[in-house]
């Protein structure tokens, strides 16, 4: 599974980037919108993490020698008495060919049989050669193994008066009868150990609370898991490789969506994918960004002498695609103007920019056209602009930052990840329903190292 702590850093970045631009976006009143202006409902696009887990042979047997010694110790009795005791009795090898887990298995071997005879222990020692097939069906796991060949390494024998006796032709009747049974117990452990449903519910808790909060704690990022895949499998080297496709959606806003309560569905693919997609939705609260611009534009002055003008109030709508902030001034205007302008991210030049940039006095306040045109000059070199340059400095900073949390970082305790971000771009910028709505889109590659396997997640059965 893929942790909620992996999302953090990176959307952390993101928030800045989205709470800088409302801080630049102005205000428009219902009276001058346009029916070209009124825009659909924007659509939540889904996010998807191609991400090439390897987990080293060495660990990946440690947890399979604590899964059978857990499992396995008390060992099996079966209907006619004949009770089967195994434990790990040497290092495991592993492979893995697309859906299939080839194991080598050395354990130690205890035939007891019922009855009058039940004193007559015959121990040996036995290389397993286990191939375990599993598929996903209906959100079950289903696995099924077989034992492909076995091999002696020990003999086995019987104690008889301090006498050891070799019973291996015995010995091999009853693993040849009963090595289905085997077979099917191992699955049972399998799947009693890997629940999907119990799975689906501790990765929806995980993301029950935002995986990043501004720092004022009134915007956050909510992620909502939709469905977690595994790609085919292989051995490179020492090394376990696992394609991992996590589905996503996720959201900037201050509140959960109340869609966000789905289950994760669970599947295998034949084949995966080198790139990942983020797609972060903003669904900003336009009340939030007036208090925000408030802060930075209330009781400021602007200009200088004759041109000098004191913003006293402000007052913000948007619709479609535009801002409009209405400002009450005093100075050199006294009354009332009206900035709009329409948000653009200039793809090739990757940068923030504010077209379609107009400054008004509001209808029915006279203005000399000297002082406005002055004030109009100074108000897009210096608002305009330095908007701009705080918004393209902040991209800056995230691309930059992106770049250091994809170097070999600890995301997770025992986790290291690794990438590069291709590219981003804010796309489908809009006003709806009293919220900024837009996508955040970047491209990485990721690719996770697990070091350590908690085992206080893994649940032991006794069979």
């Amino acid at each position: 599974m893929i942790s909620a702590t992996m999302l953090n850093k990176t959307n952390g970045f993101y928030v800045f980037i989205l709470i800088i631009l409302c801080i630049g976006c102005g205000k428009k009143t219902h009276e001058m919108m346009t029916t070209e202006e009124a825009l659909p409902k924007p659509v939540l696009t889904s996010s998807n993490f191609n991400i090439n887990v390897t987990i080293s042979r060495m660990e990946i047997n440690d947890v399979l020698n604590e899964m059978i010694r857990n499992t396995f110790q008390d060992g099996f009795t079966y209907e006619d008495g004949y009770k089967i005791s195994t434990k790990p009795n040497g290092p495991i090898d592993l492979q893995a060919i697309q859906q299939q887990l080839i194991i080598q298995l050395p354990i130690a071997i205890e035939l007891i049989p019922s009855g009058i005879f039940n004193k007559f222990h015959a121990t040996g020692g036995l290389k397993l050669q286990l191939v375990s097939q599993f598929e996903i069906f209906e959100q079950n796991l289903l696995v099924k193994t077989e034992i492909k060949q076995y091999q002696w390494t020990n003999k086995p024998v019987v104690q008889v008066l301090g006498l050891k006796i070799p019973i291996e032709g015995i010995a091999n009747y009853i693993l040849k009868k009963y090595k289905q049974t085997i077979c099917n117990s191992i699955d049972e452990s399998i799947m009693r150990n890997i629940r999907l449903d119990q799975l689906s519910k501790n990765l929806k808790n995980e993301f029950q609370q935002p995986v990043y909060s501004s720092d004022d704690h009134l915007i956050h990022v909510y992620a909502n898991p939709t469905e977690l895949a595994v790609g085919p499998m292989q051995m490179n080297g020492d090394q376990l490789q696992i394609p991992v496709i996590f589905y996503f959606e996720s959201v900037l806003s201050d509140s959960m969506p109340g869609d966000f309560q789905g289950a994760c569905s669970f599947s295998v693919r034949p084949h995966s994918e080198m790139q990942s997609n983020l797609n972060i939705q903003s669904r900003i609260p336009i009340s939030y960004i007036e208090q925000r611009i408030r802060q930075q534009v209330e009781q400021q002055s602007f200009g200088s002498g004759v041109s000098k003008v004191k913003v006293n109030r402000i007052q913000l709508s948007a619709f479609g695609k535009y801002m409009t902030l209405e400002l009450n001034t005093e100075g050199s205007f006294k009354g009332d103007l009206v900035m709009r302008f329409k948000p653009q991210f200039d793809d090739q030049d990757r940068k923030l920019i504010l077209e379609e940039f107009s400054l008004k006095a509001k209808k029915g306040v006279s203005l000399n056209k000297i002082l406005f045109s002055l004030f109009k000059g100074i108000a897009e070199s210096r608002i305009k602009n330095s908007i701009e340059d705080q918004l393209n400095l902040t991209l800056k900073e995230f691309e930059l930052n992106a770049h250091k949390m994809l170097d070999h970082y600890e995301w997770v305790n025992g986790i290291v990840v690794a990438g590069s971000l291709l590219n981003y771009s804010l796309k489908n910028i809009q006003f709806y329903d009293e919220r900024l709505y837009f996508n955040l889109e970047a491209h990485l590659n990721l690719e996770a190292n697990i070091q350590k396997i908690n085992r206080d997640k893994l649940v032991f059965y006794k069979l």
